[in-house]
């Protein structure tokens, strides 16, 4: 895991080191600077029992709990676990660097590798604070890498006199991905302080004959944006006139809505509120892209300067094949209208919201403007009312708060939007598209149902009452996407063989579902009585309706024989029966099932 970005801070720790020269034997320990001056001031108010961050990471940094677990311990983000990382590796040197996830969360001069190199990693750490300082930085970066130790003074306190912090690099066009798209828009006038803000449309016509499924997406946009949001026109919608600025109002003001919203398109396929986001749905989730027409761009740019500005914005969206994919997800959002904020004073406004269904939300962010100074996102109800999910105080580039894990919420749970502003001006602020307006919205990146693929009762767990149930509501002809399991637009039989085959894994005729087609499974559907009876609808999975026709007749055996299963092993092991083995246990069955089934003979 060692590379290339350890170099500087190698050569650095290397000079560094021999001038330590223990001058603070009576001071505190290195550890406990970095506890009750670092982490308490920037970590520990939401690494505390009973908040939604603690539940998350399963990390406290309070004072009787930080370094126990910080230590040696594997990090419960599984891509990170998977790498091999500890949240501080107490190996010393370059290697407990590379190993320490708390030195690759908390690193923000290297937030170009962290977002391309290590996608899932989650967001750059704290959340909605400023990246801590350059002296924070090397001063914890000195503790990892003489092994961080609990006792004892391992890096200079002067350190933390540099209270200098990084600043991002200037704006870099983004290479086009390897597979999938790349949208380009700019460079455009951005005007100045003394006028309005600038925000418009714009609409890129790019045809796409079938659907598509982006598993990553990236944006990159000049400094001064507020917000950009990507939206689709589906096939058969109207668009507007390409490659054209819409804007929403003119230098003066002036609303020009009539311009730029009478084609207003209905579906948000993502968005960004940070000058550079990298971002990757879980393994085996994707955004489904429809057919499509076209894309509309829309900007709003804040310039607070006196001369304008240039923007411009790079799009990329990496795309997957649909075979891949267990999950497709889409973006949705909670917002809040009403609202009146009197001036010269502050006012906070609560409102709670509901779940109609259970979603599995992968990500979240905040939407409010300038005068906001809080932003709060809690838990309603229960024993976990009140628990904080989501928090920030910046209004112009808000976290992204991914969760490695989807944060779950059944039918009916509800959460509650807590944001607080304060209206210095001497006019009453009401919701607007200004940045001197101000809306109070949430929007996060969800996919609806069990986590579990195919899961379809929603159970949490795989097993016949999901075959059984998805069967039925194809023979019901239904359209719900709960039971598209291969996301093509329809719900059929090709979304049996998805379940039966590649999420569970197994083959027709595998009625008790050990992962194997044996004579086993005939032993148990014939048992049953099932066959041929004459009763319409009343068999399963596990009493032969291996078709999904709701009843056991010679077409369920025919197809689990086609299908090649019969005494194969488990799916990818590539025993093969021998043909000869397959019809004597077929025609064995049938003789059974005719003897058992033969009319008694009448005597005269």
């Amino acid at each position: 895991m060692f590379s290339v970005r350890f170099v500087v801070l190698a050569l650095f720790m290397t000079v560094m080191m021999p001038t330590l020269a223990w001058s603070q034997e009576d001071d505190a320990s290195t550890w406990s600077v970095i506890r009750d001056h670092i982490f308490d001031g920037n970590c520990a108010s939401c690494h505390q029992s009973g908040t939604g961050f603690a539940r998350q990471s399963g990390l406290l940094l309070t004072e009787d709990h930080a370094y126990t677990d910080l230590l040696d311990v594997v990090p419960q983000n599984s891509t990170a676990a998977a790498d091999g990382l500890l949240r501080v590796s107490s190996k010393s040197g370059p290697q407990g660097l590379a190993e320490s996830f708390l030195w690759e969360k908390v690193n923000a001069p290297q937030q170009n590798h962290f977002y391309n190199d290590h996608p899932n990693y989650g967001a750059l750490m704290p959340l909605g604070l400023p990246p801590l300082t350059n002296g924070e930085l090397n001063y914890i970066g000195q503790w990892i890498w003489n092994g961080a130790p609990e006792a004892g003074v391992v890096a200079d306190v002067s350190l933390l006199d540099d209270t200098s912090r990084y600043e991002p690099p200037e704006f870099q066009p983004l290479d086009a991905p390897d597979q999938g798209i790349q949208l380009h828009l700019g460079p455009f006038e951005v005007w100045p302080a003394q006028e309005f803000d600038r925000e418009f449309y714009y609409f890129q016509p790019l045809e796409t004959e079938e659907d598509l499924y982006v598993e990553r997406y990236e944006v990159s946009y000049r400094e001064g944006s507020h917000h950009f949001l990507l939206y689709n026109y589906p096939e058969g919608s109207r668009t507007p006139t390409p490659e054209v600025y819409r804007d929403v109002r003119t230098l003066d003001g002036q609303s020009l809505n009539s311009q730029s919203f009478g084609l207003f398109p209905f579906r948000v396929f993502m968005g960004s509120q940070t000058p550079y986001v990298s971002y990757s749905l879980p393994a085996g989730v994707g955004m489904r892209l429809p057919k499509n027409l076209g894309f509309d761009l829309n900007v709003h740019s804040v310039n607070r300067s006196a001369e304008p500005q240039s923007g411009e914005v790079y799009v990329n969206l990496h795309t997957v094949d649909v075979e891949d994919l267990d999950h497709v997800a889409e973006y949705r959002n909670f917002g809040n209208f009403d609202i009146n904020l009197p001036p010269r004073q502050e006012t906070t406004i609560t409102r709670e919201f509901g779940f109609g269904r259970r979603e599995n939300v992968l990500q979240m962010w905040s939407h409010a403007h300038e005068h906001m100074t809080e932003f709060r996102v809690e838990h309603v109800g229960g024993e976990r009312d009140g628990e904080l999910i989501y928090w920030t105080n910046d209004w112009e580039h808000p976290p992204v708060l991914g969760f490695d894990e989807p944060l779950s919420f059944e039918r009916g749970d509800r959460i509650r939007l807590v944001t607080t502003w304060y209206n210095h001006t001497d006019e009453t602020i009401t919701f607007g598209p200004l940045s001197t307006d101000e809306m109070q919205f949430l929007f996060y990146v969800q996919y609806p149902y069990s986590p579990v693929a195919g899961d379809v009762t929603e159970d949490l767990v795989l097993d016949v009452k999901d075959i059984d149930k998805l069967s039925l509501w194809i023979r019901r002809h239904s359209d719900s996407p709960q039971f598209d399991l291969n996301f093509d637009g329809a719900v059929d039989n090709l979304d049996r063989v998805k379940w039966v085959e590649r999420l569970v894994g197994t083959y027709f005729g595998d009625s008790n579902l050990d992962g194997r087609y044996t004579s086993e499974d005939f032993v148990q559907v014939f048992i049953a009585g099932e066959y041929e009876d004459d009763i319409d609808g009343n068999s399963t999975w596990a009493t032969g309706d291996w078709d999904g026709d709701g009843d056991f007749t010679s077409g369920d055996i025919v197809l689990s024989f086609t299908a090649g299963g019969y005494n194969a092993g488990r799916r990818g092991h590539f025993a093969v029966p021998e043909p000869v083995a397959i019809w004597l246990c077929l025609c064995g069955m049938l003789g059974i099932v005719g003897r058992g089934r033969r009319k008694p003979m009448h005597r005269s």
